[in-house]
């Protein structure tokens, strides 16, 4: 059995391990999440677009406070070692060698292209310790102007994905769209109203004229009174 002495030992011993281990798993639970925001690749774009895009989204990947991000400088550092600094990385099994090289949790790739007046952006999240896609997302942007809040909205729902927390929206205002103005309506004139064509009479066939029909001269009885008027002149 053990005495006095060893049991307030052993509680001693295991107060101070409670008080040591307890701001570790704090610190644990409370830490953010490792993540690396690569290359933002170009489709049909200027390179130079993707860049400025890639620049934004990181920025606001940062700005959401739930993640931390790797620098921008170190990210292009790996890269470049790795031979990816032109082509870019594109698919998840190249994403998961660069995550471990970077030593983050999670890896994100992504596309910026036009779709009609509109760029559409995209992008997915790699998990480096399984290599796989966990899920993708996407944002219009309506022109270069509206990229800031396009970026917002993203990183916002890739937060949501990865955390299941909601972050308040900054409330960066958005460009509309432009729409094709519409054509003008011209009123119909009303067509000219025609006068309906006079009806035609017919002949009734039972009715009969009012001109009584000439009698014609015999011409037997007019050349015998003749005759008879030449003898009575002899």
């Amino acid at each position: 059995m053990l005495n006095g002495k060893k049991w307030m030992g052993l509680v001693v011993l295991g107060v101070a391990m409670l008080l040591f281990a307890a701001p570790l798993m704090a610190q644990e639970k409370s830490a953010k999440p490792r993540i690396a925001v690569l290359d933002i690749n170009p489709s049909g774009v200027p390179q130079t677009l993707a860049v400025s895009v890639t620049d934004l989204f990181s920025t606001e990947m940062v700005n959401t406070g739930m993640f931390e991000v790797v620098e921008r400088m170190q990210v292009a550092k790996i890269l470049n070692e790795m031979g990816f600094q032109q082509t870019g990385v594109t698919d998840s099994s190249a994403a998961v060698e660069v995550g471990k090289m970077l030593n983050t949790k999670l890896v994100v790739i992504g596309t910026i292209g036009k779709l009609g007046q509109k760029l559409v952006l995209t992008a997915k999240i790699v998990e480096v310790e399984k290599g796989k896609i966990l899920f993708a997302e996407k944002e219009m942007a309506n022109g270069e102007d509206d990229l800031v809040g396009a970026c917002e909205e993203l990183a916002n729902k890739l937060v949501f994905n990865i955390t299941g927390v909601k972050v308040k929206n900054r409330k960066t205002s958005r460009v509309q769209g432009t729409s094709a103005a519409p054509a003008p309506q011209t009123t119909a004139q009303p067509a000219p109203a025609t006068q309906p064509a006079p009806a035609e009479t017919k002949a009734d066939p039972k009715k009969k004229s009012d001109k009584k029909p000439v009698k014609e001269k015999d011409p037997v009885r007019k050349h015998s009174k003749e005759a008879l008027n030449e003898l009575d002149d002899m």
